[in-house]
């Protein structure tokens, strides 16, 4: 996938185009993607290019070239950018940067599983959807038991996530330099492919073992 593809969400949901296989692992029928790009796009383009009129509130704004304020989270505001920057060095830089997120963002390695309702929550906690934070959010750490018991009997690598968060909070995202921001980048796309590569092989077991069911009737 590439990064207007995704900013104009022309694309099958990810966790449509994964249902099946995530109903085989047990994920039940709630997932939710684990990285938003679109988030991540904007903490990039807030980074790379702080000049640009910022409000200093926790979502960030910035003005158009009409003199509105719009928020920088919306996918409208990042498409915009997008298409009126290509030739700028700050765009060139962080596409360069973001893209491999891109190639890897609809891969089953980017869903988990969830508690109803708790994509809702994750979208509007204050967390910039990026599930380091949002484990550590006060109310999700009230359902920790429920966590451990059902979402992490399911999904063990959340514990990596739960355990080894590559940022604690919001402030400190829209901290980074431009090197920590390429670094996080790099870490959550070798985070996606890792969970990818283990989700495939418990396909492949529970395909192995549904063979091994049938031959033995």
């Amino acid at each position: 996938m590439d990064i207007k593809t995704i900013l104009e969400d022309s694309y099958t949901e990810i966790e449509k185009k994964h249902a099946r296989d995530t109903k085989r692992i047990g994920w039940g029928r709630y997932t939710d993607v684990l990285y938003s790009f679109t988030a991540l796009f904007a903490v990039g383009v807030y980074i790379y290019n702080k000049g640009h009129g910022y409000h200093g509130d926790i979502y960030k704004y910035i003005k158009t070239a009409d003199g509105k304020r719009q928020n920088l989270w919306s996918r409208s505001c990042l498409l915009e950018l997008y298409d009126t920057s290509p030739q700028s060095k700050w765009m060139t830089e962080l596409c360069k940067v973001i893209t491999p997120l891109a190639e890897v963002y609809d891969s089953i390695g980017n869903l988990f599983p969830v508690y109803p309702g708790g994509n809702q929550f994750k979208g509007t906690c204050g967390c910039l959807d990026m599930p380091d934070i949002f484990f550590l959010n006060e109310q999700v750490l009230k359902l920790e038991l429920y966590y451990t018991s059902e979402l992490l009997c399911t999904d063990p690598l959340l514990d990596d996530i739960i355990n080894n968060p590559l940022v604690n909070d919001v402030s400190e995202l829209y901290g980074l330099g431009k090197e920590n921001y390429d670094k996080l980048i790099k870490a959550i796309v070798s985070r996606i492919n890792s969970r990818q590569a283990a989700i495939y092989e418990r396909l492949g077991n529970t395909a192995d073992k549904g063979k091994a069911r049938r031959h033995s009737v």
